[in-house]
């Protein structure tokens, strides 16, 4: 089977949703499956036409000059003219597509793949008013709305948990028969070299996005009142982002800057 992975971001990106897209693409190899990557070249200086860790990876520029990407609809508006023609190009050799969040580009392929007659399948990433789902509904402009309810046109939804799946149903009305719950993966081997015995002195590591989304400040609470109880923890934050800043005013605010350090984005290796 020839299965298409669109993640709006992809490596050198580093994420949950990268990182799961690649874990997931391998499964599907070692079944003898073809898959590759489509993805946005958020930089003129990534190759269009890359392999890593054995995966064929397809980026579609966003920005007509300057080597970063310039954001904003007329971004949005290149990507999809770029995904429109691959699709149309290569329609007959896809057999499957699978949509690593919910996104205006990704109801755009769920469209496209349903003129096509492509199936397709939507990895949603979490729920509330900050999910990705919940960001399209929550959208004031018309083709915002629009966007959200071609979404809901994907052949198969996956849930993470029965919550989600629930609401899913109840907030966002999508067909229940329609929905997959398919939890998370673990990776047992790379937590089986971990020893459990081994005293880790309330230390904590926060790997992700700085965003709402990931609610961030969350962890910087839970840390302060465990302090004001006299439990002291020392964390390391990796990762970046808009909040990045304001986080780091809390830190200081509540005297946490000793106890929390923002390391912003460090290299996989």
């Amino acid at each position: 089977m020839n299965i298409l992975f669109y993640s709006r971001n992809f490596y050198p990106h580093v994420g949950g949703a990268e990182e799961q897209a690649k874990n997931l693409a391998h499964e599907l190899q070692k079944n003898d499956h073809n898959v590759y990557i489509l993805t946005s070249q958020t930089h003129s200086q990534l190759k269009k036409l890359e392999y890593l860790f054995g995966l064929a990876i397809i980026r579609h520029r966003e920005a007509l000059f300057g080597n970063k990407i310039s954001g904003g609809r007329l971004s949005t508006i290149i990507w999809m003219l770029s995904l429109s023609f691959h699709l149309l190009l290569f329609k007959k050799k896809i057999d499957i597509v699978h949509i690593h969040l919910a996104s205006r580009q990704a109801g755009l392929i769920i469209l496209l793949c349903e003129i096509f007659k492509i199936p397709t399948i939507l990895k949603l990433a979490n729920t509330g008013e900050g999910s990705d789902l919940g960001h399209l509904k929550q959208n004031k402009i018309f083709y915002g709305k629009f966007f959200y309810k071609l979404i809901k046109k994907a052949s198969v939804f996956i849930a993470t948990t029965s919550s989600m799946k629930k609401e899913l149903v109840n907030e966002h009305t999508l067909p229940e028969d329609k929905i997959r719950i398919i939890p998370n993966g673990v990776n047992y081997k790379v937590l089986s070299k971990l020893n459990s015995k081994k005293d880790f002195n309330n230390n904590i590591i926060f790997v992700g996005r700085l965003v709402p989304s990931k609610k961030p400040e969350v962890l910087i609470d839970a840390i302060y009142n465990l302090a004001n109880i006299g439990i002291e923890c020392n964390v390391n934050v990796y990762g970046d982002g808009k909040l990045y800043h304001i986080l780091k005013s809390k830190l200081k605010e509540n005297n946490l800057d000793k106890n929390i350090s923002l390391l912003g984005n460090i290299d996989q290796k």
